[in-house]
């Protein structure tokens, strides 16, 4: 019984980094709820919405690498970039840009 305990519990400490890792969204999911609740001027609100269709265009013909640059594009006029995670291949969140306009915490 007790080499059954420790085999479970040595599963479960390989499988909790990868239970750690945030859900990514699909594509196009952050652009939508970013686009509602930024204030833009309308010409990069049209650029960042056509980047959003291309993305979604791009994924559904199969080109996901390029759908993907599209996205990132569209995050990137919206003040986001990818921040990549080591949960495994190809994971990653989205962070906010830090602009020289704003201030950083100061150590404590």
């Amino acid at each position: 019984m007790r080499p059954r305990l420790i085999a479970i519990a040595f599963c479960w400490l390989l499988a909790a980094p990868a239970l750690a890792c945030p859900h990514i969204p699909p594509l196009g999911t952050a652009i939508d709820g970013l686009l509602k609740q930024t204030r833009l001027t309308e010409a990069d609100r049209k650029k960042i919405e056509d980047l959003r269709k291309q993305t979604i265009d791009l994924a559904a013909a199969g080109n996901e690498q390029n759908a993907r640059k599209a996205e990132e594009e569209a995050m990137r006029l919206l003040g986001f970039e990818k921040a990549w995670l080591k949960c495994g291949p190809g994971t990653f969140m989205w962070k906010k840009i830090e602009t020289e306009a704003q201030p950083k915490p100061e150590p404590k």
